[in-house]
């Protein structure tokens, strides 16, 4: 098996497919138990998501600890525990409301801590998922070029 070089390589097209999947599978479920209603809350969901995990890697350059952190783990859902809630308050809610669709209850300072406490886990969570599925697909892209004799251009840099 082909290990990940020790320095975190983003490629953004891989990136892009980790957010592809779970939005795929999120669609299939969605239209699956609601029908066609489902489609805009889901692209309402994943839109932000896409567009963040496009440009996962300048936004890690952007936060100033993840240059601090040693493992591409830490610094990727790092990144995700603060981009996730963002994408989701910022984007995907106006976006909701918009659209007729309920959305989260903002209901006295407790409840707004509570729900970005919620929103945090899920962005940590998110990462977690997207750092295994980046891995994963990056050694794949990685072990069938080196299989045609190539070498990536990511990594002759």
């Amino acid at each position: 098996m082909y290990r990940a070089p020790p320095e975190f390589i983003y490629i953004r097209w891989i990136g892009l497919l980790c957010t592809l999947i779970p939005m795929l599978a999120f669609l299939a479920v969605t239209v699956v138990s609601s029908g066609y209603h489902g489609i805009p809350f889901t692209l309402a969901s994943f839109i932000p998501l896409l567009i963040l995990s496009y440009y996962l890697d300048l936004l890690m350059d952007a936060l100033p600890l993840t240059g601090r952190l040693g493992h591409p783990y830490l610094k990727v859902s790092l990144a995700w525990l603060l981009a996730y809630p963002l994408a989701r308050l910022l984007v995907t809610e106006p976006m909701l409301i918009a659209l007729g669709y309920p959305t989260l209850a903002f209901k006295g300072v407790a409840g707004i801590l509570l729900i970005m406490a919620g929103l945090a886990f899920l962005g940590f969570a998110y990462g977690t998922f997207f750092y295994t599925a980046y891995i994963t697909l990056f050694r794949m892209y990685l072990k069938r070029k080196l299989k045609r004799g190539e070498i990536p251009r990511e990594l002759s840099r």
